[in-house]
Order: structure tokens, then C-alpha cells, then sequence
């Protein structure tokens, strides 16, 4: 299993499962949608997050979710918010179902017309377990002080995921260079699977991203997506091959 040693060193023994790199406070983050259709790419995720945890546990383990320090400090300080935008955004969904049945019961009044009342079900409370699950999950890692001084250099550069006039350059080159050295030292010590990085920070530029991403990224064998599910979607063949093949075949 990986074995991180924060702001010092890392450490990966040889483990041949998909490692990704998550940045959970995107998942329903709706002020930085992953998809054009927040909605929809939020039960994307949604499903993924029930899926991919179970190999989490699996042993061997099936797939590795890391993430930096940096990141859960960021999760942590955003999910109180985060969650009351869920609580607000069901509660007005709630409302409009409960509209929409009183209408149908006016127009159709032979039929038996039902309002799911989303607020008894607890949704807001499930999805928050589902997310905590994933965090339960989550390897964290640090990156060294060198990988620290490659973000401020990437920064004074404006090179992505930096940018002129853009708000948290720093974090986000120093997500990445610590991402860029996790990889680098699981390569140096065996570690062959697909090393995926998850962010829908959008100054890493549209998938494979920009020029300066795609040559950092390609370094040390790695890709870059926006959302869990599409990252799922790529190892999924290689995390539950039989599941896979039965679908090709039917």
C-alpha cells in the first residue's frame, strides 16, 4: 500500500490498481459545475462515488483515491456551505414537485397522483454519507518542499494551471506539483496502472489540456479529466473485467 511521508518524501510499494486523484469539493460544488448540465453530471458522480468506493475496500485494493492535504483542508473549510447549498437546492426541488402534482391532480383528477416529498427521504443526508464515504477513503498525501517551490516558480510564470488575474493560483500549482510527484515516485518504484488526476479547475484548460499540462502530465504516464465519472469510466475494464465483458456481450 502507498505510504506517504508529508512534506518530506514519498513512498509507494508496488500495487498494479488505477490510482486517481480526486479533488472531492467539486462534486457538488455548484458554483464550479463539471459538465454544462450540473444536474446531470452531479448523479453521475453520485453513482460513481457508491460504485468506486467498494473496490476502495476491496483486497486487494482495486483502486486508489488520493488526494492532497491541501485539498481536504480546502473540503473541510468549503462542505459546511457546500451542504447548505444541497439542503437549499432540494428544498426548492421539493417545492416544484409538490407543484407540478397539485397541477396534475387539477387536470387528471381519475388518476392517483404522487409527490415524492424529497426532504422526508433524507436525500441531503445520504448524499453527505456517500461523500464522507469517499473522504473515509481518500489517501492524503502531502508534496515536499521542493514540489512547493515548483508551484511558486509555476506561478511567477503564470503557467497553467496559473493564469494572470486568476484566485488561487498558488493552491492549484501546488495541487498539481505534489500530484506530479506522487505519480513520478510510484512510477520510480514499480507502479504501472493508469494515474488519473480529477479536477474541474478550469485553468488546466479542456481535456488533455493545455500544452504545458498535457507535456507535465505525459512525464509520468498520467492523464487529467474533469469528473469522477468519466475517470471511472476509463479503469473501469481493468478494476471489474467480468462485469465489463458481460455488458460488451449482451
Amino acid at each position: 500500500m502507498p505510504h506517504f511521508f508529508p512534506r518530506s518524501r514519498t513512498r509507494v510499494r508496488n500495487r498494479q490498481a488505477p490510482l486517481s486523484a480526486s479533488i472531492p469539493r467539486y462534486l457538488f460544488d455548484s458554483r464550479r459545475p463539471a459538465s454544462p448540465d450540473p444536474a446531470r453530471a452531479a448523479n453521475r458522480n453520485l453513482h460513481t462515488v457508491a460504485t468506486v468506493t467498494k473496490f476502495c475496500d476491496s483486497t486487494p485494493r482495486r483502486v486508489w483515491l488520493v488526494t492532497s492535504a491541501l485539498v481536504i483542508s480546502e473540503f473541510r473549510n468549503n462542505v459546511t456551505s457546500v451542504t447548505n447549498e444541497l439542503k437549499g437546492a432540494i428544498e426548492k426541488q421539493a417545492r416544484t414537485i409538490t407543484r407540478v402534482a397539485d397541477v396534475s391532480r387539477a387536470i387528471f383528477p381519475e388518476q392517483r397522483v404522487e409527490a415524492t416529498n424529497w426532504e422526508a427521504m433524507g436525500v441531503d443526508q445520504r448524499v453527505t454519507e456517500l461523500v464522507n464515504g469517499l473522504v473515509d477513503r481518500l489517501v492524503v498525501f502531502d508534496g515536499s518542499p521542493e514540489s512547493q517551490l515548483r508551484a511558486g516558480a509555476r506561478v511567477r510564470s503564470a503557467e497553467p494551471p496559473s493564469g494572470r488575474g486568476k484566485d488561487q493560483q498558488y493552491k492549484d500549482c501546488e495541487i498539481f506539483e505534489a500530484f506530479l510527484e506522487l505519480v513520478s515516485a510510484a512510477r520510480s518504484q514499480g507502479f504501472t496502472s493508469r494515474a488519473i488526476l480529477v479536477t474541474a479547475d478550469k485553468g488546466y484548460g479542456k481535456p488533455p489540456g493545455h500544452k504545458r499540462i498535457k507535456e507535465d502530465l505525459s512525464a509520468v504516464s498520467a492523464e487529467y479529466v474533469t469528473h469522477l465519472a468519466w475517470a471511472w469510466g476509463m479503469i473501469q475494464s481493468e478494476v471489474e473485467p467480468a462485469t465489463f465483458q458481460s455488458k460488451d456481450q449482451s
